[in-house]
This record gives structure tokens, C-alpha cells and sequence, in this order.
């Protein structure tokens, strides 16, 4: 097996457990209103993780080869990337076949939090629609697939500067 996309698992591993672990740990400190916002900071968080397994798959790849181009680099960091888009895509549609009742919790966290905005009752039907159709299986597959995809491929084309052969 290639080394990028060993990295990649296991990055999408750490990620996985960083992700899920978080929104849990929210969940059991009754943080219940707050976790849409968990949600937020945990995914922006775990955006660090996949920086960093980008930045050590380029890095270890440096390491293997003097005469590293950009390209090399930048196709490093993306097979990273997409490994870590894939396995982060199936554990979040894992997640809603698991528990089966998370959208329904989000929905009902938003719906309390819409209420109490001076919004008219199609407006709140309409935001609600929109948080169930987020909160859907195909979304929460959907979702970390382009999202990690994007952010690590930009990831891998700044850090490739870094790290090419200069000559």
C-alpha cells in the first residue's frame, strides 16, 4: 500500500475519532443547545489534523526524494486528501445509520433556537427544511467528501512551495 494513503487512513482515523469523539463528549456534558456549534468548532479543528497529515505525507516524501517536484508534492498532499475525504464520507454516513435519531436532534436544536429569533412561522419552516435536507444521509456523506477533498488540495498546493526541489 502506497504511503500517502497509509497516512491518509490514519489521518482519517484521527479525524474520525477527533470528530465524533467531540460531538460525544458535548452530547454527555448535556451541552444539547450547543451542538450545532460543537459541530462548527470540532469540523474547523479537525481541519488542523488534515493540514497536518498533509504536511507529513509532503514532508515524508521530501525525506524519500532529493529531487521532489511540485507536482510530486502536490499529488502527495491530494492523495491524502481524498483518502481522508473517502474515510471521513463513509464514517459520517456510519454515524447516521448508527444514530438514526441525529438529524431529528439537530432539527429540534434549530427549531429552538429559530423560535426564539423574531422570525415568522414560514420563515422558521423554511430554515427548517433547509437544517433537515443538511442533516440528511446523502449531506452527511456529501459534506466531508468535497469539503476535505477542497481543503486538503489547497492544503497540498501552498505546502508543495515548501517542500519542492528547489533548482
Amino acid at each position: 500500500m502506497r504511503k500517502e494513503i497509509k497516512i491518509g487512513i490514519a489521518t482519517g482515523g484521527i479525524l474520525c475519532v477527533w470528530l465524533f469523539g467531540g460531538f460525544y463528549l458535548a452530547g454527555s456534558l448535556h451541552l444539547a443547545g450547543l451542538l450545532s456549534n460543537v459541530r462548527a468548532i470540532t469540523g474547523l479543528i479537525g481541519l488542523v489534523v488534515l493540514f497536518a497529515g498533509v504536511f507529513l505525507s509532503i514532508r515524508k516524501g521530501k525525506e524519500e526524494n532529493q529531487d521532489f517536484t511540485y507536482w510530486q508534492a502536490v499529488k502527495t498532499g491530494v492523495i491524502v486528501s481524498l483518502t481522508v475525504a473517502i474515510v471521513i464520507s463513509f464514517a459520517g454516513g456510519l454515524h447516521v445509520l448508527l444514530y438514526p435519531q441525529y438529524a431529528n436532534d439537530m432539527v429540534k436544536e434549530a427549531e429552538q433556537s429559530l423560535r426564539q429569533s423574531n422570525l415568522t412561522v414560514d420563515e422558521i419552516n423554511t430554515k427548517l427544511e433547509s437544517v433537515r435536507k443538511e442533516y440528511s444521509l446523502f449531506m452527511q456523506m456529501t459534506q466531508p467528501l468535497i469539503a476535505q477533498s477542497v481543503a486538503g488540495t489547497l492544503f497540498s498546493i501552498i505546502l508543495s512551495f515548501f517542500f519542492r526541489t528547489k533548482k
